[in-house]
């Protein structure tokens, strides 16, 4: 697994995550003043936010492209997280959580895609 944050002028505030598979999660983190959107890796699925200071050894890691859950907590407001499993061979497991946490005014849009062709496009 790979994480990429170009620093570009178009794509400054992206963040993509992609396997060995070639499945890419891409996210975009472009914020507006009441909001806050974000990503972190947990050993579960979780609702409670982190930071992604503390990132794990991810080599290995592949996404499941058959899970997908999406949390609206409500301390999230209107936001929402949206949570990807990753497996490796021995099989451990990891979870990409990608989070909006707003008003109701602001939402950031997430894609999955498999080989190039989009499996899911959606904002949180």
């Amino acid at each position: 697994m790979k994480i990429f944050t170009p620093k570009t002028a178009y794509w400054e505030n992206k963040v993509n995550f992609v396997d060995d598979n070639n499945v890419l999660v891409g996210y975009d983190l472009s914020q507006c003043c009441c909001e806050h959107a974000d990503w972190f890796i947990a050993d579960e699925p979780t609702s409670h936010i982190r930071g992604n200071e503390d990132l794990p050894d991810l080599d290995g890691f592949q996404f499941d492209t058959e899970f997908f859950e999406e949390k609206a907590e409500r301390h999230h407001d209107a936001g929402a997280t949206a949570i990807f499993r990753m497996v490796n061979a021995a099989g451990e497991e990891k979870y990409l959580h990608l989070f909006n946490i707003h008003n109701g005014y602001y939402s950031h849009g997430f894609t999955m895609s498999v080989n190039g062709e989009t499996i899911k496009n959606e904002v949180l």
